[in-house]
């Protein structure tokens, strides 16, 4: 009877512990269901060669301890500097990233003083709001093309600007200069502003565009904690001709490096060609064969 009674008061806690159970992951799923992921913004600040202003914005949040960008999302850029104006809004692209076009003639740092950007997200059901500042002083980015002795050199120059003017020397900033291809950006020479100045040797041998030999190069200064990315741009005849290859020595010879391959070579093609064509004929008159057989016994 004991054994009993043990056997059925095991059972009970079982199915309490069990009830128990269920509830606690029903609680935490609706728990979990109910509350916002946290939404990350990433600001970053670019001044085109045409003086342009970018404000570039990607938004991320982590789901299932995974980072993930948001599309769709929209955002609003506010100028914070002196009071809080909105400049414009719009929605990130599917890689969670959106550009805000500045004119250029925005002003950027008033009397010295960094001009403060916002980036704000609203948040939504399923995240929460976001916001990102920044604070970016203006900089004017020369430079000046020069052959010395021979040598291919760039004389960089970069000055804060203040109310439109140049003013402070930028310092301790480094700088790196590139040329401008199909699909991305190639280094070609390296520096460190000291006292706002930098000199760049490149070298001379860089190809340029096949008719004008025109490179076009892009001065930057990357990513400054103060000044953002700031570039500057210019087209100019310091392209290397193209290689001028030999003219063939006979024409009429065949060998590999002229116009006429071996004449083994020739055969061996032509015969490996003939198999796989004859193939294809042996393939096409079996099929033909078995249609006909089928037509016969059906009649």
């Amino acid at each position: 009877m004991n054994k009993k009674i043990q056997h059925t008061i095991i059972k009970k806690l079982g199915r309490s512990l069990l009830i128990i159970l269920c509830v606690a992951l029903i609680a935490g799923n609706v728990s979990a269901a109910g509350k916002k992921l946290k939404t990350r913004i990433k600001v970053e600040y670019v001044k085109k060669g045409d003086n342009t202003k970018q404000i570039k914005a990607t938004v991320s949040s982590k789901v299932k301890r995974k980072r993930v960008t948001l599309k769709g999302v929209a955002l609003s850029l506010f100028d914070e500097t002196d009071s809080t104006r909105l400049i414009s809004t719009a929605t990130t692209d599917k890689k969670g990233i959106t550009v805000f076009t500045l004119p250029a003639d925005y002003p950027v740092g008033k009397d010295g003083a960094p001009s403060v950007f916002a980036v704000r997200f609203d948040g939504s059901e399923k995240y929460k709001p976001a916001s990102k500042k920044i604070e970016i002083k203006d900089v004017k980015l020369t430079a000046d093309f020069k052959i010395v002795d021979s040598v291919y050199t760039i004389e960089v120059a970069a000055n804060e600007m203040v109310n439109g003017i140049p003013d402070a020397p930028v310092s301790d900033v480094d700088v790196y200069v590139y040329v401008k291809r199909l699909f991305s950006l190639l280094k070609v020479g390296e520096g460190y502003l000291e006292d706002g100045k930098a000199t760049i040797e490149i070298p001379n041998d860089i190809p340029g565009e096949y008719k004008t030999h025109n490179l076009e190069f892009v001065t930057m200064i990357p990513e400054a904690d103060d000044y953002g990315t700031v570039e500057n741009n210019k087209t100019i005849k310091w392209g290397a001709p193209a290689p001028k290859y030999p003219k063939y020595d006979n024409v009429n010879q065949r060998a590999l490096w002229e116009p006429r391959a071996p004449l083994w070579m020739v055969i061996t093609l032509g015969i490996l060609l003939l198999g796989v064509f004859y193939h294809y004929f042996l393939i096409a008159c079996k099929l033909y064969k078995i249609k006909q057989l089928g037509k016969n016994e059906r009649a």
